[in-house]
């Protein structure tokens, strides 16, 4: 009875949290409902955090990806002539790429690096050097 118990029950957060992942604010309230925490504990909680912190799990996600796919050979790949060639192009602009990620679905996966909310959430800034990114590949002919 108890295992069904926690099943239902996570099913249910499971299904809160979908349902309010376009939302921010909504998504919060629902963590905040899970987690049981009040507004005086967060800010208590909240005073702890930093930037190293916030810095240093990033940089423990990755290492735990690179761990975990340390093990996997490369994937296979045969040389090959282009027959084909882009001789001209639009340059890739930033606000397509803001556009772009926007699109984008909200999925994401345990060994990602960054979650897909984060990038949507930071695509302005970060749009320009993948435009520059992308850029750079199609000048040089080469995909990094």
């Amino acid at each position: 009875m108890r295992q069904l118990y926690e099943q239902k029950s996570h099913q249910h957060w499971q299904t809160l949290i979908s349902d309010n992942k376009g939302s921010i604010k909504k998504l919060w309230r629902t963590f905040d409902s899970l987690l049981r925490t009040s507004k005086r504990a967060a800010t208590a909680t909240c005073s702890t955090l930093s930037a190293n912190g916030f810095a240093l799990f990033f940089q423990q996600k990755v290492e735990a990806v690179r761990a975990a796919t340390a093990s996997t050979s490369p994937p296979a790949a045969t040389a090959s002539t282009a027959t084909v060639f882009i001789n001209s192009w639009t340059e890739v602009q930033p606000d397509e790429v803001v556009r772009l990620i926007s699109q984008a679905p909200n999925k994401t996966c345990q060994i990602d690096p960054a979650p897909t909310w984060i990038v949507k959430e930071f695509s302005s800034l970060l749009a320009p050097y993948i435009a520059l990114l992308f850029n750079k590949s199609l000048e040089s002919g080469c995909y990094p």
